[in-house]
């Protein structure tokens, strides 16, 4: 029985690092994931700003300038992150 208690201890503490380098593992894939999803919401910003500048609608009107529609603070791409 004692040696069977042994062999258990050394598969417990066997499963213990596969399940701790799977975890680990899992974090990695969990931030692709997240980085994935904020780059399609980048993309499909680029696409519709590039939708509208193929329809004109970007080109100013006499006498307008981009610094008549500036932002007093800067907003970002949903989903983007920047520090």
């Amino acid at each position: 029985m004692p040696e069977t208690m042994e062999l258990d201890a050394v598969h417990v503490l066997q499963i213990s690092e596969v399940v701790m380098t799977i975890q680990t593992g899992s974090r990695g894939t969990q931030a692709c994931i997240n980085a994935a999803g904020t780059i399609d919401g980048v993309i499909a910003d680029l696409e519709t700003t590039v939708m509208f500048a193929s329809a004109g609608t970007l080109n100013p009107e006499p006498g307008e300038t981009f610094a008549n529609h500036r932002l007093d603070k800067p907003t970002y791409c949903y989903g983007a992150s920047f520090m």
